[in-house]
């Protein structure tokens, strides 16, 4: 468990007041506007912090759920001027239809969102893998690398997403946790893992592993910075979420964005 002591953040969001419903925020892409992403309107905590989203998504959903660094989001997630994706993009939840690869645990893209990690080109040695290159990792549900994850889509029911960016005696560390059993006692909320969740390993940032990659200079600017945790655990984040499915009536995918939590 995670004792996160600080109080509970609004959700306040930079978002258009169509989006707005009795039950949440409705995010969709309907022709012919796009809608694109909505992001939160600051980014929080700079050092421990944690999120917690609940969404229900249509069967035709194509879910994306990000947190990127502010750094990133002050100059623009894909502008060339800017440090992408070296200053730090974690993808929560993104489903891959496009990719048409089957899961170990889940089948079909459309059966799960994935997690991973950015924060090194493709062609640097600390690109995060989005599925190890052997099978070891496939008997660590939801893990399919060192750095990534899995997690079953449930089209129309509720899901469920905390991610806890923290820190112990091993370092700095990344975990998700899928329906995750949080506990508030005064103005302190412990965020643990139930029967029925389903969490990744603690990613851990130290001098052996940074954020699960092996630490090669070439990425990480000499050594990965085990005083500060770059880029995830010193950069305040913001919350991005999008639909990416563009259609209308029966192809039009779509989610309902039902809770959303920031502790600091």
């Amino acid at each position: 468990a995670y004792e996160i002591s600080a109080c509970l953040v609004g959700s306040e969001m930079c978002i258009r007041d169509s989006v707005f419903t009795e039950g949440g925020v409705l995010l969709y892409n309907r022709p012919p506007h796009f809608e694109g992403p909505i992001y939160t309107s600051q980014s929080y905590g700079n050092g421990r912090k944690a999120f917690l989203i609940e969404w229900v998504a249509n069967p035709q959903s194509n879910t994306v759920i990000e947190l990127l660094s502010k750094e990133l989001m002050d100059v623009g997630q894909f502008s060339t001027k800017n440090c992408w994706p070296n200053c730090g993009e974690i993808d929560v939840y993104e489903m891959l239809r496009a990719e048409n690869a089957n899961s170990p645990y889940y089948g079909p893209p459309s059966n799960y969102g994935q997690f991973s990690l950015h924060f090194g080109d493709r062609a640097e040695p600390c690109y995060c893998p989005g599925r190890a290159p052997n099978q070891d990792w496939y008997q660590s549900k939801p893990m399919v690398s060192a750095c990534s994850a899995q997690f079953q889509n449930l089209p129309n029911q509720r899901n469920s997403l905390a991610v806890v960016i923290d820190q112990d005696g091993g370092g700095q560390y990344i975990q998700v946790i899928q329906f995750p059993n949080i506990v508030q006692s005064g103005n302190s909320y412990t965020i643990g893992i139930s029967q029925r969740s389903i969490a990744t390993f603690k990613i851990y940032n130290n001098r052996d592993s940074f954020y699960g990659v092996s630490p090669p200079s070439s990425c990480t600017r000499g050594s990965p910075n085990v005083q500060t945790g770059w880029p995830f655990f010193d950069q305040p984040m913001h919350l991005i979420a999008w639909e990416q499915n563009y259609g209308s009536g029966d192809t039009e995918g779509q989610f309902l964005i039902t809770n959303l939590q920031v502790f600091v």
